[in-house]
């Protein structure tokens, strides 16, 4: 019993430390070399998987990223609908004798434009949906890990060209909101909050109460 009770895992350690413990406290040659292999293993295995919640971690931060500019370009466009169909109003109102015709195609236009301004909304509340979901995703990874991955992150977007001013500001927005849900603020981040976040006010008219 004096040996045999010295070798029972401690689960709620961890593993490598209590492999360390069982092999200094065997005498057993055998179980020696044993407990020896199956450190290597698991210590291999543990390498490797941090090596893969690494690259997940930096495909979700690039991806989410890329989710900011689409909202972002997104709004743009819904804003360009919306010009067009006041414009289009404004012709109407300001031609009030034009003919039946021409009434018609003016109506038809508004009503298309309509059209295009409430099938770009859906889209855009589809993809704050889906940012939100990256950022909720974001707390599958260890705080230490996803954080070291964010300055990575950061330290590779110094240049001044447009892109990579705009994959800046879209990387300090899902910092933002990151280290929101990480501090137990999930319900503060709804969809106008993301919005008026992701989106200049210019463009939140229609999409932002």
């Amino acid at each position: 019993v004096g040996e045999g009770s010295n070798l029972l895992l401690d689960q709620g350690k961890n593993p490598l430390e209590e492999l360390d413990r069982l092999i200094a406290s065997t005498k057993n040659p055998q179980e020696k070399e044993n407990l020896s292999r199956l450190r290597g293993v698991l210590k291999d295995n543990n390498i490797a998987l941090e090596r893969q919640n690494s690259a997940a971690a930096e495909g979700l931060i690039r991806s989410s990223l890329f989710m900011v500019e689409t909202v972002r370009n997104y709004g743009v466009r819904h804003k360009t609908f919306v010009n067009m169909i006041e414009s289009s109003k404004k012709e109407r109102e300001a031609a009030k004798g034009m003919s039946a015709a021409t009434k018609a195609a003016v109506e038809q236009t508004i009503s298309d434009l309509n059209t295009n301004r409430a099938g770009m909304e859906r889209s855009i509340d589809a993809a704050i949906g889906f940012y939100r979901s990256k950022v909720e995703e974001s707390l599958n990874y260890p705080e230490p890990l996803f954080t070291s991955k964010l300055k990575l992150m950061g330290a590779e977007l110094k240049g001044e060209d447009v892109l990579t001013r705009n994959m800046r500001k879209a990387y300090e927005i899902y910092a933002k909101h990151v280290a929101m849900l990480r501090q137990g603020k999930r319900a503060q981040l709804t969809k106008d909050f993301l919005l008026k976040d992701i989106l200049p006010e210019n463009l939140r008219e229609g999409l932002v109460k």
